[in-house]
């Protein structure tokens, strides 16, 4: 009975700790894809919607959940064309610098970007393309840009110009939004 008590102690103790720590466990990652993937309209233009599932993606993640500190959504009025204005949504990942100057060392090509996925908890959110900074092409689905400290996703290039159909937008993926704000990494305007 007294090395009863010890062992049922330890029991309660880990399965009511496994219990917490899975309610508060999150995981936020960038992938690569081991190769291009094709659009979903089947042409042979890129820079367009395209599918992906996890066996597209390579082994390990790109950017890691520890190297994203915080996630922002910051909502404005885009009046740049002469009599329309919409409003725009800039989503943002807070992270080290060298995550973006990995994302930089890719090179990705002026005319198609490099294609990745969002993964929250093994399930894949959105894809999209790393863009280079400096493309004057545009793309008309989900980019993302490496800047100072963040990586900033965009609906399509110009904004406005995306193929996504609401109310299916995949980068208003509530599970990533309920996952940054469950690791208080979340921040709006709104």
């Amino acid at each position: 009975m007294k090395h009863l008590l010890p062992i049922l102690f330890i029991t309660v103790f880990n399965f009511s700790n496994t219990q917490s720590n899975r309610s508060h466990s999150c995981n936020v990652e960038f992938y690569l894809l081991k190769k291009v993937l094709p659009n979903t309209d089947s042409t042979k233009e890129m820079r367009k919607r395209f599918n992906v599932s996890s066996s597209d993606l390579q082994e390990t993640a790109f950017i890691k959940n520890a190297e994203i500190l915080n996630y922002s959504i910051i909502r404005d009025t885009d009046k740049s064309v002469p009599g329309k204005s919409y409003v725009r949504e800039v989503y943002s990942f807070k992270v080290p610098a060298a995550v973006v100057k990995r994302i930089t060392d890719l090179h990705p090509p002026l005319c198609c970007g490099v294609q990745f996925a969002v993964v929250v908890n093994g399930q894949i959110c959105y894809a999209g393309y790393f863009w280079n900074i400096i493309s004057s092409w545009g793309c008309q689905w989900i980019t993302a840009f490496a800047n100072d400290t963040s990586i900033d996703v965009l609906e399509a290039l110009p904004p406005g110009k995306s193929s996504i159909q609401s109310p299916g937008d995949p980068l208003y993926s509530q599970q990533l939004f309920n996952c940054m704000k469950a690791t208080n990494r979340l921040t709006t305007n709104w």
